[in-house]
């Protein structure tokens, strides 16, 4: 009995060490906040000499311009990792980003939805709290 104490012990602390089952991935957050408040999409957006952005998690961005916008990229991007300032890959003109044509450091914009300021606080915080396992 003393040893099935022992053994018993430290299996039941590192179960209550773990992780949570199931995080829901910030992608999907993002995607779910997406389709449920309904954001409609645009095909371009007017660039600026100021622009920047500030990354949400490898998929998504807040492009703050004269407006704010939510931009989706085709896959996951990596290069957008501690960087805020926009090299767009123009194809058309560099007046404009347009959606599934320019890219931002070599990734594809997939979609890009007008967000108000309200919407991109909420974005910024569920993607932190995402991150953080909340």
């Amino acid at each position: 009995m003393k040893w099935l104490t022992i053994l018993g012990i430290p299996l039941f602390l590192g179960a209550c060490a773990t992780e949570p089952l199931f995080i829901t991935p910030p992608n999907e957050v993002v995607s779910d906040y997406v389709e449920t408040a309904e954001l409609d999409e645009v095909s371009n957006i007017r660039k600026g000499n100021k622009d920047s952005w500030t990354r949400l998690n490898d998929r998504y961005i807040i492009y703050r311009g004269n407006n704010d916008y939510l931009v989706e990229f085709r896959a996951n991007c990596g290069e957008i990792r501690n960087n805020s300032w926009i090299p767009a890959d123009y194809i058309h003109d560099h007046r404009n980003l347009r959606a599934r044509e320019d890219t931002i450091r070599g990734c594809i914009v997939e979609r890009i939805y007008p967000i108000n300021r309200d919407q991109r606080v909420e974005l910024k915080n569920l993607t932190e709290r995402t991150s953080n396992g909340i």
